[in-house]
C-alpha cells in the first residue's frame, strides 16, 4: 500500500467463515478482506470473530489469522469476562508498528474495538452496515463514537443513523463486488424469470416476492422463480407457496454456496428484492453485474443506477416486473462498485490522521 504507515489491521466481526469453503457466511465481508489483501499485499490482517464459528480453535483463512471466541456461551453477566479474554489474547500478538482496528457493525464489535483501541492506543473505526443504524440499537447511545470514527455503507444508512442517533457519520463507503466471481457472464440462457436472494427473515418480506409471482402467473402460467436463502421464515414461505399454488413455479433452495447463487443470477432476468430495510444489498450489486434487472423498495444510493428500479408499493413492484418480462430488456452487466476500490477507500480512511482519543 503506497504511503502506508500502518502495517496491521484488526477486524472485529460478529462472525467469519469457518473455513475457506464456507462461502455462504458474510460473502460481502469475505470479498472485502480478499480485496484488502489485493490492494495492500503487505498488510497483516487479523480477524476476531465473536459469535461464529461456534468454537475457539484459531485457524487460517487464506493466510489470515482468525481468532474465534464462541461468544454465545457467555450470558450478559459474563460478557466482561469475554471481553477480557479477547484483550488478553490480542495482547499476546506482536503488534509493533502501527495498528488500526475496524469493527464490522456498530454493535458489541464496536465496544470491543473501542476499548481495545483505548487499551493499546490504536485508532478504532466502526463500519455501520445495516440494522445497527436503527433506533433500537443502544450501542451508539452507550459508546458515543465520534463522527470521524464512523463509516457508513450507504446514503440510506447515513440518513437512518443521523435521524435515529443525532450524529452523522463522517464517511460513506458503499458496498462492492468481486467481478472475478462471474466467469460466464452473458453465456448462460436466462431461464429464470424472477430471483430472490437473502436471509429468510421478516425484514426481507419474501412473502411479497411470492405475491408478485402469483400475480404475474395470471398472464404467464409458466413463470419460473427461485428463492435462495434460509432462515426462520422458510417454513411459512413454503406454506404460502402451497396456498398460492406455486409449487410448479417457485423453487426454494435453502442455504447454498455463494458461487451457486452467482450461477442462479447469471440464469435470471429480474432480481426482486422486497426488503423493507437494507444497508446496501450486495445481492443487488451482484445481480446487476450478472446482467439482471433489479426491482426493490430501498435504494443504496440517492443517484439513479442503470437497471435498478426503485418502487414504492407492492402494486408498483408487480407492474414493473410485468413490464420488464413483457418487453424483454437487455441483460448487459453493470459494475456499480468494484470491491478493490471499496477496500482502497477504507484503507485511505484508516491511514488518515486524528487523535486516537477522539473515539
Amino acid at each position: 500500500m503506497a504511503g502506508s504507515y500502518f502495517n496491521t489491521l484488526l477486524i472485529i466481526s460478529p462472525g467469519f467463515p469457518r473455513d475457506e469453503n464456507d462461502t455462504a457466511c458474510l460473502p460481502a465481508q469475505q470479498a472485502f478482506v480478499k480485496s484488502l489483501k489485493r490492494v495492500s499485499p503487505d498488510l497483516r490482517i487479523i480477524i476476531v470473530a465473536l459469535q461464529y464459528p461456534p468454537h475457539e480453535n484459531e485457524y487460517r483463512w487464506f493466510g489470515h489469522l482468525v481468532i474465534p471466541f464462541n461468544s454465545t456461551r457467555y450470558g450478559r453477566i459474563l460478557r466482561p469476562l469475554l471481553w477480557q479474554r479477547i484483550f488478553r489474547r490480542l495482547d499476546r500478538i506482536d503488534l509493533s508498528g502501527e495498528t488500526r482496528i475496524l469493527s464490522f457493525w456498530y454493535m458489541e464489535t464496536a465496544l470491543v474495538g473501542k476499548r481495545y483501541g483505548q487499551r493499546r492506543n490504536f485508532r478504532h473505526y466502526c463500519w455501520i452496515l445495516g440494522q445497527d443504524a436503527r433506533r433500537k440499537n443502544y450501542y451508539p447511545k452507550w459508546l458515543r463514537l465520534k463522527p470521524n470514527r464512523l463509516i457508513v455503507l450507504s446514503d440510506f444508512l447515513a440518513d437512518e443513523f443521523t435521524r435515529n442517533h443525532r450524529r452523522t457519520p463522517a464517511y460513506t463507503v458503499p458496498n462492492g463486488i468481486d467481478p472475478s466471481l462471474f466467469t460466464n457472464n452473458g453465456a448462460i440462457e436466462r431461464s429464470i424469470d424472477l430471483l430472490g436472494v437473502g436471509s429468510l427473515i421478516k425484514l426481507k418480506q419474501y412473502q411479497i416476492f411470492l405475491t408478485v409471482i402469483a400475480h404475474l402467473k395470471q398472464s404467464n402460467p409458466d413463470i419460473k422463480a427461485v428463492l435462495c436463502g434460509h432462515g426462520p421464515e422458510e417454513r411459512k414461505l413454503a406454506g404460502q407457496i402451497n396456498e398460492l399454488k406455486l409449487k410448479d413455479n417457485v423453487r426454494l433452495t435453502g442455504e447454498i454456496p455463494h458461487e451457486t447463487v452467482i450461477e442462479f443470477m447469471l440464469q435470471s432476468k429480474i432480481l426482486v428484492h422486497p426488503s423493507s430495510y437494507e444497508g446496501y444489498s450486495a445481492a443487488c450489486l451482484e445481480a446487476l453485474y450478472a446482467g439482471c434487472h433489479v426491482v426493490s423498495f430501498v435504494a443504496g444510493e440517492k443517484r439513479e443506477i442503470e437497471h435498478w428500479h426503485i418502487v414504492s408499493s407492492v402494486g408498483e413492484m408487480i407492474e414493473r416486473c410485468h413490464d420488464l418480462m413483457l418487453h424483454e430488456p437487455d441483460f448487459n452487466p453493470h459494475l456499480v462498485h468494484h470491491m478493490d476500490d471499496v477496500a482502497q477507500k477504507v484503507l485511505n480512511l484508516l491511514e488518515g490522521g486524528g487523535d486516537v482519543t477522539t473515539s
